[in-house]
């Protein structure tokens, strides 16, 4: 097979940990990426990728592919991925998305799913997964198919053989295929209302290398640089830990003293607590991604809380001292005998929060009227109107497109 050839390929880096994104983009640019744009929010690679149409519009080189965490403020991944994939002014809707985050629960992968996304990167990963993900989203990306209440690729990853009565109400006679944007037209399509697009992989074409060949799409000596830069990294890794650390010590006593402030502190562990259970195993921490992830679950009711308990406060002064523990004295894998005492000491302070929080029935409301889900605020719309990109359909095939990418998908308009 023919080997892929990153050097031309642009890539837009979304992370607002300053860690992550030097982690990431050294594991591009070993991979020979040259150009890596980089955002530090959700907000910022949408204004990225609004300039990035107007560039588009006058013939210039676009953003191939996104890769984006999911958790940022200002803008999480999800706002970015809805702009990507729903707005008029997205530079290329049929954009690579790969979605990197450390939350991956059945709820988050479907939700993902379910916007549009190409593939999903889990944290900790390692060099050799961002190269895998990244060369399936180029090399095999899947049919998008634009209907009602959905515009992305294809769901279903694989056909197979279905057991059973097929409840399906359309088949492929029933839906509009378009194998070029240039011959679509409503004219053709059918009643259903469901396209779905087979284009050709433009993308493959592009960083398909001329003279070389192997039995991977990715050269294995750039795999073996990207893991080295991982590597080297492991010293930075320790000192974004214990700036994470001396931070949630610095919460913790805050929250601790000011009534006022505390409930704002908790909000910041529980992202930190997200933080580090995304890193760990990369860097052969396994403990702390697993100390991380206990942090980030025993604080994640803080929008319910009306105060922090005592009991809650003690459980995070031990999620503290476990994980400073383990970063002093340089506690690797499963730490043996003294990593098996730290995670016993944690799950004695887990089951005593827990008995607790029994007795004492559950954690205490807000005194406010019930909360409603409010719609999301639309995204900014750019008064300077821009020509669709190159790769975009034309305007009268229905992909969704619409100027407010945070309107539920029921309300997308079908053409």
């Amino acid at each position: 097979m023919s080997r892929l050839d990153f050097t031309s390929l642009r890539v837009l880096l979304v992370d607002d940990s300053d860690f992550m994104r030097s982690l990431i983009s050294g594991i591009l640019r070993a991979l020979k990426v040259e150009t890596v744009v980089h955002a530090r929010s959700g907000d910022e690679a949408i204004k990225i990728l609004k300039r990035d149409a107007r560039a588009a519009a006058r013939g210039e080189p676009t953003i191939d592919i996104v890769l984006c965490d999911l958790v940022m403020e200002p803008g999480d991944g999800l706002k970015v991925l809805r702009w990507v994939r729903r707005h008029r002014k997205s530079p290329n809707r049929f954009m690579p998305f790969l979605m990197i985050s450390g939350a991956v629960d059945f709820k988050t992968l479907n939700l993902c799913r379910d916007e549009g996304v190409s593939e999903f990167i889990a944290k900790p990963f390692s060099a050799d997964t961002v190269a895998r993900r990244l060369a399936t989203a180029i090399d095999n990306p899947r049919p998008f198919i634009s209907a009602p209440t959905y515009f992305g690729p294809d769901r279903r990853r694989r056909e197979e053989e279905f057991v059973g009565d097929d409840q399906r109400v359309m088949g492929e006679d029933d839906v509009t295929i378009v194998e070029n944007l240039a011959d679509a037209n409503l004219a053709n399509a059918k009643e259903s209302g469901v396209w779905v697009f087979k284009l050709p992989n433009l993308l493959k074409r592009k960083l398909t290398a001329r003279f070389s060949t192997g039995t991977q799409l990715v050269d294995p000596v750039l795999l073996e640089a990207a893991t080295a830069h991982v590597e080297r990294m492991a010293v930075d890794y320790a000192d974004w830990v214990e700036g994470l650390v001396s931070e949630l010590e610095k919460c913790f006593k805050e929250a601790g003293s000011d009534p006022s402030v505390a409930l704002a502190r908790l909000e910041r562990m529980n992202r930190i607590g997200h933080e580090l259970r995304g890193g760990g195993s990369t860097f052969d921490y396994p403990l702390i991604s697993l100390f991380g992830k206990s942090l980030f679950e025993h604080t994640e009711n803080y929008a319910d809380l009306e105060v922090i308990e005592p009991e809650r406060l003690d459980l995070i002064k031990a999620h503290i001292d476990a994980i400073r523990t383990v970063m002093k004295q340089k506690i690797k894998g499963g730490g043996g005998q003294i990593g098996k005492e730290i995670r016993s000491i944690l799950d004695r302070a887990v089951e005593r929060f827990k008995e607790r929080q029994k007795g004492a029935g559950k954690p205490k409301k807000a005194a406010a009227a019930p909360r409603k889900i409010k719609k999301p605020p639309p995204a900014d719309v750019d008064p300077d109107s821009a020509a669709p990109g190159k790769d975009a359909p034309p305007s009268e095939v229905p992909t969704g497109a619409t100027d407010d990418p945070d309107a539920p998908p029921d309300n997308m308009p079908t053409g």
